[in-house]
């Protein structure tokens, strides 16, 4: 499953760049503060506002990654109640604790993935659909879980359309990526379950033409076989 944890500059380093920049926005205040009425100090602090945001997003996100690389160790093992849940002897924080904390960070938000991975390996669909749901990152492949996992949510509760139209989502985000085969694959059984021979005829020819090096070829061929 792909990562989306980011190296980042140490924290010192863009501390030391923020403080610099607050003390350069104060000073111009001071300056100018005169000649500043109304709406034009409104817009200094809400500049000064939006700035220590974007700030401490940066702060959390590299604080989600750190404590996201340290958990998936559990995650990649198969101990998925055990990334949820954290190991607080070995000051391990779980993938819960970290959504919770860091929600809205792009590695917060990614956390969320392997959270709600983590819920459909324990069977527990629900709670894996909650945060699928919930997912806001801009990571395309994460994009494309949260859709997948979806896409598979609705599948189990025989909501075919619904899984059809996920799953096809799910491959629109990025050309790259290469689940995208077994997405649209998924998308075709899909349509065959509610007797959509010709969309699923569609979606194999398609499948076939475009990705002819692929490794489930055999399969897509398999399926065709089955609406020609």
């Amino acid at each position: 499953m792909a990562k989306s944890i980011h190296k980042f500059k140490t924290k010192e380093s863009k501390r030391d760049a923020s403080i610099e920049l607050y003390y350069k926005v104060q000073d111009w205040f001071q300056e100018n503060k005169k000649f500043v009425f109304g709406g034009a100090a409104a817009l200094v602090i809400i500049i000064a506002a939006v700035f220590f945001y974007n700030m401490n997003q940066k702060e959390n996100n590299e604080k989600a990654a750190t404590a996201l690389t340290a958990i998936l160790t559990q995650f990649e093992s198969g101990a998925y109640q055990q990334a949820i849940d954290g190991d607080p002897a070995k000051k391990l924080m779980g993938l819960k604790k970290i959504v919770e904390e860091y929600s809205g960070t792009e590695n917060g938000e990614a956390a969320k993935i392997y959270l709600a991975n983590s819920y459909a390996y324990l069977g527990k669909l629900e709670d894996a659909f909650k945060y699928y749901d919930d997912y806001s990152g801009g990571n395309p492949i994460f994009k494309a879980a949260a859709e997948v996992g979806k896409a598979g949510y609705y599948e189990n509760k025989k909501e075919y359309e619904k899984a059809i139209d996920g799953y096809e989502k799910a491959a629109s985000y990025s050309k790259e990526n290469p689940m995208n085969v077994r997405y649209l694959l998924n998308a075709a059984i899909a349509c065959l379950e509610i007797d959509k021979k010709d969309k699923a005829k569609d979606i194999l020819t398609s499948l076939k033409a475009d990705y002819p090096t692929s490794p489930m070829i055999s399969e897509v061929d398999r399926y065709l076989s089955i609406v020609q």
